[in-house]
């Protein structure tokens, strides 16, 4: 939603659409990494990740917080 309200209100204060654009890229990831990693951490117990084994495929990792 950040990434939404600077979209919105940039265009006030930057003439630069390159820019804009750019930093609202960023916000936007940055707010996905906070929602996949922070936030279903501390509400569902959840996280995930790819990584790439030694013959170049592509293996998903999941993590969930213990139950006890």
């Amino acid at each position: 939603s950040a990434a939404l309200a600077f979209y919105i209100l940039s265009a006030l204060f930057v003439s630069n659409f390159v820019i804009i654009f750019v930093i609202t890229v960023f916000l936007s990831a940055l707010d996905f990494w906070v929602v996949k990693n922070v936030s279903g951490r501390i509400l569902v117990g959840l996280r995930w990740w790819n990584e790439i084994n030694d013959q170049g495929e592509s293996v998903w990792k999941f993590e969930s917080l213990d139950q006890e």
